[in-house]
């Protein structure tokens, strides 16, 4: 009687290919718990952002800000606050938002930390061709 013999991905597999498997699969592990602990510290940095800041960072109605505002910001930076590289990833995160972009081509100025508008520094056209090429490119990828 002929027997079968079952195949498992173990018996197929030599050692070498087999760590290098395990190895990759490894790196892809540790990779989405990198990605998940940085949306976090970007998720709380943008709370205190809009907790101490509410008048600039108002998740509801992104307008423009000052140029540079971080450096406010770090100026003012207590104990409890978030590190400096999780506020600018949060700044970049609020910036290359939807809303954002679109008060970019429909606002004349900038505003400061207290919401209050920053005259000496309107938006110039520069910054509006950005922002509609950036528009443009968000828009594509929530379309795929």
């Amino acid at each position: 009687m002929n027997e079968r013999k079952i195949l498992t991905l173990d018996s197929v597999l030599s050692d070498k290919i087999r760590k290098k498997l395990m190895t990759s699969i490894m790196v892809k592990n540790n990779e989405a718990k990198s990605q998940k602990l940085k949306k976090d510290k970007i998720r709380k940095a943008m709370q205190w952002l809009n907790k101490t800041y509410p008048k600039c960072f108002d998740i509801k109605n992104r307008h423009p800000f000052k140029l540079h505002i971080e450096l406010e910001i770090f100026a003012q930076l207590g104990e409890n606050a978030p590190s400096r590289i999780a506020i600018r990833q949060a700044i970049k995160w609020y910036t290359h938002g939807e809303q954002y972009l679109k008060h970019i081509l429909h606002d004349k100025f900038r505003i400061d930390l207290n919401g209050d508008i920053i005259e000496d520094q309107p938006i110039t056209d520069t910054d509006k061709e950005y922002a509609t090429g950036a528009l443009a490119h968000l828009l594509s990828i929530r379309k795929k």
